[in-house]
C-alpha cells in the first residue's frame, strides 16, 4: 500500500462531526466551569488529549469491524449497508476522502498503541497541572475506546453507549482542568448531554441494524427491531431524546442562550422530519442532526465567553 494511500485511510477516521462534538463539547466543559476567563493554554492540552483518544476510539471500532468481518468484499470504507449488494458512504461520519482504503490490521494497530501513548503521556502532565482526578477521568475515555468493540458492543440495549460516556468523559476533563472539581453543575451537564447524545446514537444505529445483527452487535437500535418496534418508530424515539434535552435546556437556561437552541433544534426538527422515510441514502438526517447539537454547543460557548453580547 502507498504512503498516499494510507494516509487517506487514517484521515477517513478522523470522522468529523463525532469528532467536533466531542471536542467543543470539551471546550464547552471549560467554558461552563470558568466562565470567560478560561485558561487556554491547559484547554489546549485537554484539545489535543481529548482529539488523541477518541481518534484510538475510531481507529480501534474500525479495526475490530474489520476483525469480525462488517466489511465484506466491496464494501467501501465506512458505507452505510443498505442491503446484501448496495453501500453508501457515510456522509459527515466518516470523512469522505477520495479512495479512502479500509487498512491493514497492523496498520490500525499502530494508530491506536501511537495515540494512547501520547495521549496517556498529556493526561500525566495535566493531571500535574490541576490535581489527580483528571487522570481517572481522561482514562475512562481511553479504557471505553479500547473494549467498546472489542466486547461491550454486545451488551444487550446498552451496545452504543460507550460513545456517549466517553464525550461526557471529555466534558468532565474540560469542565475538571479549570476548576478542579466536579460539583452539582458539571453532573447536571452532564445529565442532560447524555439524553441528546443517547439520541444521536441510537440514530446512528438505526442504519446499521440488518449488518449489526448480523454480527451480533447489540445496539439499542438492534435490540429493539428485535423486539418488533419498526424502524421508523426507533428513529423517532432516537429523536425525542434529542428534543427532550433541548426542552429541559430551554427550561433552565437564561434568555442568552436561546438563539442557539431555536436554531439548532429548527435543524433537528427538519433532519427528523424532511428525511423520514427517506433517510438511509448518505445519513443525510444523522449528520444534520448532529449539526444542531454542534450549533447549540458552539452559541452557548460564544456566550458564556462574551464573543456573543449578553
Amino acid at each position: 500500500m502507498s504512503v498516499a494511500r494510507g494516509l487517506r485511510g487514517y484521515i477517513a477516521e478522523i470522522r468529523p462531526i463525532p469528532m467536533a462534538l466531542n471536542l467543543s463539547v470539551a471546550v464547552f466543559g471549560a467554558c461552563a466551569a470558568a466562565g470567560p476567563f478560561v485558561n487556554w493554554s491547559r484547554m489546549t492540552l485537554v484539545f489535543v488529549n481529548a482529539f488523541l483518544f477518541l481518534y484510538t476510539a475510531h481507529l480501534n471500532d474500525t479495526m475490530f469491524d474489520v476483525i469480525k468481518g462488517e466489511y465484506e468484499e466491496g464494501r467501501v470504507l465506512h458505507a452505510v449497508r443498505l442491503d446484501d449488494t448496495a453501500y453508501l458512504p457515510r456522509l459527515g461520519f466518516g470523512l469522505e476522502v477520495p479512495n479512502a482504503p479500509i487498512l491493514p490490521r497492523n496498520h490500525y494497530l499502530c494508530g491506536i498503541i501511537v495515540c494512547s501513548v501520547l495521549g496517556t503521556a498529556i493526561t500525566w502532565w495535566i493531571q500535574g497541572l490541576v490535581g489527580w482526578l483528571y487522570f481517572p477521568l481522561a482514562m475512562t475515555g481511553l479504557v471505553l475506546a479500547l473494549t467498546y468493540s472489542a466486547g461491550l458492543d454486545k451488551v444487550p440495549a446498552l451496545g452504543d453507549m460507550m460513545w456517549e460516556l466517553g464525550v461526557i468523559a471529555a466534558m468532565f476533563c474540560g469542565y475538571y482542568s479549570q476548576r478542579g472539581m466536579l460539583d452539582a453543575p458539571a453532573i447536571q451537564i452532564a445529565l442532560v448531554l447524555f439524553i441528546a447524545l443517547f439520541g444521536i446514537k441510537a440514530l446512528d444505529g438505526y442504519y446499521d441494524v440488518p449488518t449489526d445483527a448480523k454480527i451480533h452487535k447489540t445496539t439499542l437500535p438492534v435490540y429493539l427491531y428485535g423486539k418488533g418496534v419498526g424502524l421508523e418508530t426507533i428513529r423517532d424515539l432516537a429523536y425525542c431524546c434529542v428534543y427532550t434535552a433541548f426542552l429541559i435546556l430551554f427550561r433552565q437556561l437564561p434568555p442568552p442562550f436561546y438563539s442557539g437552541l431555536i436554531v439548532g433544534g429548527i435543524i433537528i426538527v427538519f433532519s427528523h422530519l424532511y428525511y423520514r422515510g427517506r433517510d438511509m441514502k448518505e445519513r443525510l438526517g444523522l449528520t444534520i442532526a448532529g449539526i444542531g447539537i454542534l450549533v447549540y454547543v458552539i452559541h452557548s460557548i460564544l456566550v458564556i465567553t462574551g464573543l456573543i453580547a449578553l
